[in-house]
Formats: C-alpha cells, structure tokens, sequence
C-alpha cells in the first residue's frame, strides 16, 4: 500500500542513502542527485517535504504500535500480580512445590512497618531534593512580551518551517 507521502522510488533511495539519520543533512553527493532525479529545486524541495511528512507519519504508527505494546505488557503484569497474590493467599505456608515449569517455595525476609511516621527521628528520613534547573521559557516570554527586562533573556524573531 503506498503512502499519502509517496515520492519517487529513485527519490526516496537518494534520500535514504544520503542523508545523516544524526543530523538530517543531506550529503553533497545527495543533493547533486536530487538536483538530477528532479530538475528543479523546488521540486527537490516539495519531494523532501513529502518525504518529511511520510517519514513523521511512520514515527507516529510507530509510536502508537508501542503505546498498545505498552498497554499489553501492563495488563499482563496486573494478571500476573492478582494470580500472585492468590497463590500467596492460597499456598500454605511453608509447603514447597515444583514440576518441570515452575517452583513454588516460602522464603523468609524482614521487612519495615513503619506503624507512625510522625513518632520517627529526624535521623531516618531521607530528604529528596530535585537538583535540575531549567529556565521557565513560558514566564519569561511572557514578562519580556510585557515589557520587562530579564537579565540573561531576550525574544528573538524566528521564521519557522512549517510542513503540511
């Protein structure tokens, strides 16, 4: 089935060959055959449009393909835990079995109940603190929009490709 995106077999293969999956540059070897291949630029151009626009729709099938991957494996870990839970409740304890797929066996461990968290010393806790500072991009745009000064900022006027 061919795709809404479709481009020139020859095209697409220059493209796939010659371009840095890294940085997206095309080679200068790439480009000189796409000149040839098309003609025009902006025919090149329009063709590697289209190509973009196949390549982000098939990282989009993709992804939904490990979303519902995803969603699997979470709902085979849930039937994996309740069945857990009820051989624990079900097993006495103590009795050890086996065949030649699995074995069941007790085994002891300690754990800790913390029965009152408020009554626990300074001493046992763990403090987790978030080290990572990132500028708040939205707040600052919208303070220097506003008029004021941020020291270390500045807007700056893009042009910004849009494929569609």
């Amino acid at each position: 089935m061919r795709s809404i995106y479709s481009i020139d077999q020859h095209l697409e293969a220059v493209l796939n060959a010659t371009v840095d999956p890294e940085t997206g540059e095309i080679s200068e070897e790439g480009m000189a055959a796409l000149y040839v291949l098309e003609g025009e630029k902006h025919d090149v151009y329009l063709a590697a449009a289209a190509y973009v626009k196949g390549q982000r729709a098939e990282a989009g099938a993709v992804r939904a393909v490990a979303a519902a991957q995803v969603a699997r494996a979470e709902k085979h870990e849930r039937h994996a835990d309740r069945l857990e839970r009820w051989l624990q409740m079900n097993v006495p304890e103590g009795e050890k079995l086996s065949d030649a797929r699995s074995q069941i066996v007790w085994r002891k461990s300690t754990g800790v109940d913390v029965t009152d968290p408020e009554a626990l010393p300074e001493l046992f806790w763990r403090v987790k603190v978030r080290t990572e500072r990132t500028p708040d991009r939205p707040m600052i745009a919208e303070a220097l929009k506003a008029g004021d000064e941020v020291p270390g900022a500045r807007l700056e006027h893009r042009n910004t490709l849009s494929i569609k």
